[in-house]
């Protein structure tokens, strides 16, 4: 009777181990696929910030005072080798000019432009861009990382700062 038991139990423990080294196999398989398309992904992101040829879709819009609205619609910032454009809301405070921010948002498009790109010390890039040709808009600060995550802060001639976040459109 013991030994009919104890034949059971080592054929239950077979099983068992069986199934879990099943269970384990897909597992770390799928592990290794999403660490390869995490780098795939980054490598794509590193080649659209090196060519100068990107495009961010915003989400979000954060104002001067802290107020953080979730954006609908398609706002972006473009990035090609020889233009910088842009299509923003603006919620902050006009401070010269029309009321309640001119036109009511930021439409930038422009080849006149100064363009730095620098290393971030945790990966990612911070890129600075100066368009000469617009008379509001002084500077566009990028912090892009390695993911493509973006924070754009916009500093102006007649209006208060903004924040916008978005991330890299890939291809």
């Amino acid at each position: 009777m013991q030994l009919v038991i104890t034949f059971c139990f080592k054929r239950v423990l077979l099983y068992a181990c069986r199934a879990a080294l099943l269970a384990l196999v897909p597992a770390m398989a799928w592990g290794q696929t999403k660490a390869e398309e995490k780098a795939r992904a980054q490598a794509a992101v590193k080649e659209q910030i090196e060519a100068k040829s990107f495009k961010v879709k915003v989400t979000q819009a954060s104002t001067q005072r802290g107020r953080t609205i979730n954006l609908t619609s398609d706002y972006f910032i473009e990035m090609k080798a020889d233009t910088a454009r842009c299509d923003l809301p603006f919620f902050g405070r006009a401070f010269a000019g029309s009321p309640y921010g001119g036109e009511g948002g930021i439409q930038l498009s422009t080849t006149d432009f100064e363009y730095e790109l620098a290393p971030r010390k945790k990966g990612g890039w911070a890129i600075t861009i100066r368009p000469r040709s617009d008379r509001d808009v002084r500077i566009i600060n990028l912090y892009i990382g390695p993911d493509g995550y973006c924070t754009a802060n916009f500093t102006f001639n007649s209006r208060s700062p903004m924040s916008y976040f978005g991330s890299i459109a890939t291809r």
